[in-house]
């Protein structure tokens, strides 16, 4: 018993109907998906810079307990009488790395802020 063969012809208009297909399952596939966009952007994109300013604060928690590296870094101190002035200057790195990592957060929370303002103008009230 001899199966049907496909001419060429009829091979191409088959591929073709399968890529119609494809293309209109595509199309409303990415249609949802910009509705879905449309409906919820605001949320996503406030969730997603929650969650990057979440992940940098706790990445910076973790610096500080860690004194802002991984390494077991210590504070130099002298066998004598501890000095203020040495004490600050043999371990100014450490603690310039510790202030930075504290530091940062709110410097970039503080320049969000101005820079929101500024795009985002109030009008303030006239008393």
């Amino acid at each position: 018993m001899k199966t049907y063969q496909l001419t060429p012809l009829e091979k191409l208009q088959a591929e073709k109907e399968r890529l119609r297909d494809e293309r209109s399952t595509a199309e409303r596939r990415m249609l949802f998906q910009f509705q879905y966009l449309a409906n919820n952007w605001g949320t996503i994109l406030a969730q997603s810079v929650s969650g990057v300013f979440r992940s940098r604060l706790l990445e910076t928690v973790e610096n500080i307990s860690y004194a802002g590296t991984n390494s077991a870094t210590s504070f130099l101190t002298s066998p004598r009488k501890v000095k203020w002035g040495n004490f600050l200057v043999s371990n100014l790195p450490n603690i310039a790395q510790i202030t930075w990592r504290i530091a940062k957060p709110a410097l970039i929370t503080f320049a969000t802020k101005k820079i929101m303002g500024m795009i985002f103008k109030r009008n303030k009230k006239k008393k």
